[in-house]
């Protein structure tokens, strides 16, 4: 009976076990082998995003993966870039930020100290660094 449900909602791939498509084939949802959560696949400004959706019933990975991409593309769409959670990527979509309010002349006087620390101390220091 629950298979019915699925099948009304998502198409499952015909050649894969635990591999499911929601959202007309935008979003998809499987499972790793060794793995009992279901991960999430899907594609915003021609990057790829991979996420984990922290459930193990499917239709409850499914709505939460669609919710993440429906996230993903409001950001996209209010002009937010979609970055990875990586200080680096954060640092240097707020610095491209930054800049852009100097550039046009909206920016304030800390905004170029702001700027001129990340890019001296933080980011600097973690380029140093290996993990």
């Amino acid at each position: 009976m629950g298979m019915a449900k699925r099948k009304e909602k998502y198409e499952e791939a015909e050649d894969r076990d635990n591999f499911y498509y929601a959202r007309d084939g935008e979003v998809v949802v499987r499972k790793r082998e060794r793995s009992r959560v279901w991960q999430a696949t899907y594609k915003v400004d021609n990057k790829w995003v991979r996420i984990s959706t922290k459930e193990r019933d499917l239709d409850n990975a499914i709505a939460v993966a669609c919710e993440q991409y429906d996230k993903a593309r409001f950001l996209r769409d209010a002009n937010v870039e979609v970055v990875s959670k990586r200080f680096k990527s954060v640092a240097d979509a707020s610095l491209k930020k930054l800049q852009e309010l100097i550039d046009i002349g909206l920016g304030k006087v800390i905004h170029k100290d702001y700027v001129r620390a990340v890019n001296n101390s933080m980011v600097d220091c973690l380029r140093h660094v290996s993990f």
